[in-house]
Parts: structure tokens; sequence; C-alpha cells
């Protein structure tokens, strides 16, 4: 696959606060875990990572987040491709997680994604999100990667 990690959100016009959280994290995995090969989407979704090609795929939950439809269509496509569902929870975009999980309509979806590790984010605590994130046992990676990646993703690096 092509990318360890994958970033999204909902498009601008369903949740605006979604694509600054992705690009915030997105800074964060490039400078604190460099030997990771992070996508990330967001703007014209075709022209971005494919979710089909990472491991990880990283969902930025705001407000309204699970009534966008191309972004539950990537989330769906990552699950038929075997990868790894992580939510990361905007805390102020949607205080209320369960109500905003209830958006979603595809109840199979819906029980897949109560089950995915979540976040907490704030824009202060970005680093301690991507430790979380990168915690041993919550990302999924390939036994074929080479040793410095397995360093960081280990924690080692």
């Amino acid at each position: 696959r092509k990318y360890d990690i994958c970033i999204t959100s909902a498009t601008v016009e369903h949740s605006p606060e979604g694509m600054a959280v992705t690009d915030h994290l997105f800074d964060e995995f490039t400078k604190l875990a460099p030997a990771l090969s992070v996508g990330r989407n967001w703007g014209d979704k075709v022209k971005n990572a494919e979710v089909r090609h990472t491991f990880n795929l990283i969902v930025v939950l705001t407000k309204d987040a699970f009534t966008c439809a191309p972004l539950l269509d990537e989330i769906k496509a990552s699950l038929e491709s075997e990868g790894n569902i992580l939510l990361v929870h905007h805390l102020t975009s949607c205080p209320d997680i369960e109500a905003e999980m209830d958006k979603c309509e595809d109840k199979v979806l819906s029980a897949s994604l109560r089950r995915a590790p979540r976040f907490t984010y704030m824009k202060e605590v970005g680093p301690s999100v991507l430790m979380g994130l990168l915690s041993p046992g919550h990302i999924k990676t390939d036994d074929n990667k080479s040793p410095r990646t397995k360093t960081a993703l280990s924690g080692g690096g």
C-alpha cells in the first residue's frame, strides 16, 4: 500500500472545521513522524490520497461530518479493503459524539464507527493526539516496512 496513514474529513460544504483539523494533523505527522508516508484528503478528493491504498484511515469527526456522502463512501471503501479506521473527535465542533454518530444513517457503517478507536482533538493538544494515534496497537502496519518506519510506529522514533 502507498500510505501508512491517510487523514480525511467531510467536505467544506458539510463541515467547514474538518479541513483545518486535517491540515493541522498532517503538519503534525510530517513534523513528528517523518518516516511515515501520510496522505490527506481535502478539497478535491479525486486528486488526493486514495483510501484503498492506506493501512489506516484517520477520520476527522466534526459537526455534521456523518451526513457527508463522499466521506461515508471513503470510510466504506477503506473498510472493504480491510483498512483500520481511527476517529479524531473535534471536541469544540461537536461536543456530543453520540449525537453525531446517530446522524450516520447506514446502520452497519454506524456500528463499525462506534467500535473504532476515538481520540479527542483540540488544536492546543495536537502532539498529544498524534502520540495517542501512534501508540502500539492502534496503527495497522505492513510487515515489510523498513526498520526506520517500524521504529517510528513503535514509539521509538
